[in-house]
């Protein structure tokens, strides 16, 4: 693999920091569900999501969930995210990244020092996302909160424009079918998004219905006529804090 060929931001600054990293990578699948996959020793690896986004969300009451942070292509996912704790990773999106063993960083840390750096900016800003999203969730109304998390999505997603199944949009913002819906209402009537789904999602049940309808946004201009301000919280700076805006 080659530097040009990386969509991830801080594979890049891997590849330029320690070029010789490149024999070592290894393309893995981010397939849809729960991460990281039965069997994986995720553990042993440093994960560069290239296409896709993983979510990282935090099990609520009778199944319901809501997502506090997504990576993609300016984040990597360190061992350590995966032991048991209070948050769980999910791929949102399916698609593919490279890992990378870790242990060739721990025995020569001090060559890798300066993507370390870089990689301790990243985890922070995960961290980041964890608070900010956790405010936008106590504090803003249903459709500010689409719209700032779809914008959320888009800057982590390589290509410019996102397709999400309606089904995992509903399950992660943990809301009531009503709210949901009327949020939907405003981001068509907006054109921030567009829902696609088959001839034949009338005649199916509701579930079903939402699994097999896709949402697309190409918008971001729009999206942010509705959206809080949490998104560019997120991805304002180091010095961001949580906090409310417009």
């Amino acid at each position: 693999m080659t530097l040009e060929k990386s969509n991830n931001t801080l594979l890049s600054r891997l590849l330029r920091a320690v070029p010789d990293a490149a024999a070592s990578l290894e393309r893995v699948p981010l397939t849809p569900g729960a991460w990281p996959l039965e069997g994986t020793d995720s553990n042993a690896h440093v994960y560069f999501p290239e296409e896709g986004l993983v979510s990282l969300w935090r099990p609520g009451p009778q199944g319901a969930a809501t997502v506090l942070a997504v990576a993609g292509r300016h984040s990597c996912l360190l061992p350590g995210y995966w032991q048991p704790g209070p948050f769980q990773a999910h791929v949102l999106v399916p698609g593919h990244a490279h890992r990378f063993n870790w242990s060739l960083v721990q025995s020569d840390s001090q060559r890798y020092a300066d993507w370390l750096l870089e990689t301790a900016k990243a985890s922070q800003q995960l961290i980041r996302q964890v608070a900010q999203m956790t405010y936008c969730v106590q504090h803003h109304g249903v459709a500010q909160r689409m719209a700032s998390w779809l914008l959320i999505c888009l800057n982590q997603n390589p290509q410019p424009s996102l397709q999400i199944q309606l089904a995992e949009l509903k399950h992660w913002l943990c809301v009531s079918p009503e709210q949901f819906q009327s949020a939907l209402v405003t981001l068509q009537a907006h054109a921030a998004i567009r829902l696609e789904s088959p001839s034949s999602a009338d005649l199916l049940p509701e579930h079903e219905a939402m699994a097999s309808t896709l949402l697309h946004t190409s918008a971001p201009a729009r999206l942010e006529q509705l959206a809080c301000s949490c998104h560019l919280q997120v991805q304002g700076g180091d010095s961001a804090q949580a906090h409310d805006g417009p």
